[in-house]
């Protein structure tokens, strides 16, 4: 979905005018028969480039231009988050990791994650060890009632550590999550994968 959004507006228009010389409008019989013509022109408009804007950290700016990336390494956020960190936790599907290994990703994401000049109370998250072939709705009941018990209050953001890119899987486990207790999800792909869920406030 990234790679065709990002496609350059020459490369986009190349594949618009191919697929209008695949349908054949001129050609179709039933177009023709009731009258029906199609313009294969595209619609010309005036359109305004908005200036790129500033990217405002806690004492200081970037200024990314029209390349839409900045460097995030030693800045912290403008903001503090208003809800402190306090009940959140890792559920690992399928056994895929060590709960050491777990624990080490946990780690330096609590200190990196201060370091951006966030507040977590909370430096122990409850790490949940799937089973193997567990179904996913259990799975996911599980390790939200796991980490709400252990810190006595809904969880505020969960991990899920994925053995692999397993489409069903990643499908499956976002459903389960919005549908059933309203959590939105975020990936980001490896070897293999992660996604967290966080309450919509």
């Amino acid at each position: 979905m990234i790679k065709f959004a990002v496609t350059r507006p020459k490369e986009r228009l190349a594949s618009i005018n191919n697929g209008i010389k695949m349908l054949g409008w001129q050609q179709d019989p039933y177009l023709k028969h009731f009258g029906v013509q199609i313009d294969p022109s595209m619609t010309q408009t005036k359109a305004l480039v908005l200036p790129p804007p500033e990217v405002q950290y806690d004492k200081s700016k970037a200024t990314p231009g029209y390349s839409g990336r900045w460097d995030l390494r030693g800045k912290k956020f403008l903001f503090p988050n208003t809800e402190t960190l306090k009940s959140w936790g890792v559920c690992v599907v399928g056994a895929c990791l060590q709960e050491a290994e777990v624990r080490n990703f946990m780690n330096l994401f609590i200190q990196t994650y201060i370091g951006h000049g966030g507040r977590i109370e909370n430096k122990n998250p409850t790490i949940y060890i799937g089973q193997r072939n567990q179904d996913l709705g259990e799975l996911v009941v599980a390790a939200r009632k796991a980490t709400g018990d252990a810190a006595k209050m809904a969880p505020q953001i969960l991990f899920f550590v994925l053995p692999g890119r397993d489409s069903f899987m990643y499908e499956r486990l976002k459903r389960n999550n919005e549908c059933r207790f309203a959590l939105v999800s975020q990936s980001k792909l490896h070897s293999y994968s992660v996604f967290s869920t966080t309450r919509k406030c």
